[in-house]
């Protein structure tokens, strides 16, 4: 895979269609309301003074919390988008957003079981996490943190090679889900390093990012500054992603000439 490649073409499409950001950008708009939204949440623990109080703000994060698995899918339905947008552009014809989405509805499955699957690492993920807290209150050394973060990053490069090409095999090709994780994983170990080098710097950007709100100490609910900044962060996360979302089939589309 030429990697090279890949990275300059997914940056000439952004700059030729601009409309291809309107996926990611309408996610990150839904996610930045439940971010403020929460943030209400938080600042309503902070003033409860009765059992009424408590019961209201029972209901609102009960709800709260039972609409995240639908935000969730539409987040990765939007991802599995960018493979049909991907192949149109290369084939010079006309991008529509309609017909990737279309696309990515007909790939439902495999986005609730990639759903599912990044879910389960995720549960993983902050279980180690959890054990190395409790692992360094209980000896007092760092050491288990350490190991933790260092277990984590290659957790998750691994798992990033092992579903990056999920996706655009299923949208692209119509396969099922056990035919398209299989594709995945076998391309993704034949072009390990190319695919290490592209997600890690992808984490990059997204930890820049990270760094970026985490700084700032954006709050969108304390004056006409932050509420700037925190767009200024979520704008920034939107091109980000769609940049990552573009590689993606790009990617694919180069190993599978």
């Amino acid at each position: 895979m030429d990697l090279a490649k890949v990275l300059l073409e997914s940056f000439r499409l952004l700059r030729e269609a601009p409309k291809v950001f309107v996926p990611r950008l309408a996610t990150t708009a839904v996610y930045s309301v439940f971010i403020v939204y929460s943030m209400w949440l938080l600042q309503d623990i902070d003033s409860i003074k009765d059992p009424q109080m408590m019961s209201q703000l029972f209901s609102k994060t009960l709800l709260f919390v039972s609409t995240l698995p639908l935000l969730y899918f539409m987040d990765i339905l939007s991802y599995a988008m960018y493979p049909r947008i991907v192949a149109d552009y290369r084939k010079k014809g006309p991008i529509s957003l309609f017909a990737a989405l279309k696309d990515g509805l007909k790939a439902w499955r495999i986005v609730l079981a990639l759903g599912a699957v990044v879910f389960a690492f995720l549960m993983v993920v902050v279980s180690v996490s959890a054990v190395s807290a409790a692992l360094t209150v209980v000896t007092g050394s760092p050491v288990f943190l350490v190991f933790a973060a260092l277990l984590t990053l290659l957790l998750i490069l691994f798992f990033s090679i092992v579903v990056f090409f999920v996706v655009p095999s299923a949208v692209l090709n119509g396969r099922g889900i056990l035919e398209s994780f299989r594709e995945s994983i076998t391309l993704g170990f034949e072009n390990k390093w190319d695919l290490l080098k592209l997600n890690a710097m992808f984490m990059a950007l997204i930890l820049a990012t990270m760094a970026m709100a985490y700084l700032a100490k954006a709050d969108a609910l304390l004056s006409a500054a932050s509420i700037g900044v925190f767009i200024l962060l979520r704008l920034v996360e939107a091109v980000v992603y769609t940049y990552l979302s573009v590689a993606n089939p790009v990617a694919y589309l180069e190993v599978k000439k």
